[in-house]
């Protein structure tokens, strides 16, 4: 089990091994893309993966997740943390799932949800369960139930 950070300037795919580094100052490159027995940290905006991949945990710092198109899907073995000011647009499957900061869920989270801080279920956010410890304590939008 291993620690990849995710940086880029211009890619924004999960699934390019150029992105993928094993050091959080992005200057030692991983040369593979994570596995699901790694533990993933995402320190710039990711629009797109070509395939569904399986992590072990993902940390999320301020970078927008996906895209407002949708379509990409995630399989997460424990947590999903977002911290900073993040968007998430993916869809994802987790145990329990973390908004911290300013970050906003419009994806699916099929899992339980915490929102922190100033966090909140943004509009199109669906998740199974959730619990409202933030500032905001309320969902916006159209955010429904996942059945």
């Amino acid at each position: 089990m291993a620690t990849l950070y995710y940086y880029s300037i211009g890619g924004n795919d999960l699934n390019d091994a150029s992105l993928w580094w094993n050091d959080l100052n992005h200057t030692s490159p991983a040369g593979r893309i994570p596995t699901s027995s790694d533990n993933v940290v995402i320190l710039s905006d990711v629009t797109n993966t070509a395939t569904s991949p399986t992590y072990n945990s993902i940390q999320v710092k301020s970078a927008i997740f996906g895209n407002s198109n949708g379509g990409n899907t995630l399989t997460i073995a424990t947590s999903a943390v977002f911290y900073g000011l993040c968007i998430n647009y993916f869809s994802i499957t987790v145990l329990t799932t973390y908004f911290n900061g300013y970050s906003i869920n419009r994806g699916t989270i099929n899992g339980n949800v915490i929102f922190n801080d100033c966090s909140y279920n943004g509009s199109g956010g669906k998740y199974t369960t959730a619990t409202f410890n933030s500032i905001n304590n309320k969902t916006i939008g159209n955010a429904s139930l996942v059945l």
